[in-house]
């Protein structure tokens, strides 16, 4: 998701991640194998912009689990909203 919910996830993390998983983009730029350093070692780096994080980088394996829970977090929602009217949806159906 690219929404509210990831922001709030990603907050979280960085919060309770040690700080040194935070670079300034500045810095970024300049030494981009320190990011990857950070990602092989942490599973992941905030960039800051503005001294605001802005950027997350994740090595593959962290993005692929990410986006199986979000589909798993999709598929629920869907699945209850189904279940909530399946009456209804049954009614639609006969139409």
């Amino acid at each position: 998701m690219y929404g509210n919910v990831d922001a709030t996830i990603v907050a979280n993390n960085i919060s309770n991640n040690a700080t040194n998983n935070v670079v300034p983009i500045d810095e970024a730029i300049q030494d981009f194998s320190r990011i990857t350093q950070i990602v092989d070692e942490r599973g992941m780096a905030v960039i800051l912009k503005d001294d605001e994080p802005c950027y997350v980088v994740l090595n593959l394996k962290e993005f692929e689990e990410i986006q199986i829970l979000r589909c798993k977090f999709f598929n629920d929602i869907a699945d209850g909203v189904i279940n909530e009217n399946i009456e209804a949806l049954q009614e639609l159906y006969k139409c």
